[in-house]
C-alpha cells in the first residue's frame, strides 16, 4: 500500500528520525523544519509514545507516518 505524502512530510519524518538517532540536536531540527523547538519536542514525544505502543518502528512505519502527519502543526 502506498501512502501519498508531500515532500514536506517526507522531510519532516527524516529529520525526526535523525533526531531520534542523535544525529541532530532539537534546535537544529527546528531550524531545518522552520518550526519552534517546542514543536519539535511535541512531535518527538508523539512519535515516542506511538512507537512504544506499536513495537519496533520498522514493523509499523506506515502507522507512525499516518499518525504523525495526520496532525498538522
Amino acid at each position: 500500500m502506498l501512502i501519498p505524502m508531500s515532500d514536506r512530510d517526507i522531510n519532516r519524518f527524516k529529520v525526526l528520525q535523525d533526531l531520534r538517532e542523535r544525529r541532530l540536536r532539537q534546535i537544529d531540527a527546528a531550524d531545518i523544519l522552520n518550526i519552534t523547538p517546542r514543536q519539535i519536542r511535541r512531535l518527538l514525544s508523539q512519535l515516542s509514545q506511538h512507537v512504544c505502543h506499536m513495537g519496533h518502528v520498522s514493523d509499523r512505519v506506515t502507522d507512525v507516518i499516518l499518525m504523525l502527519f495526520g496532525l498538522r502543526f
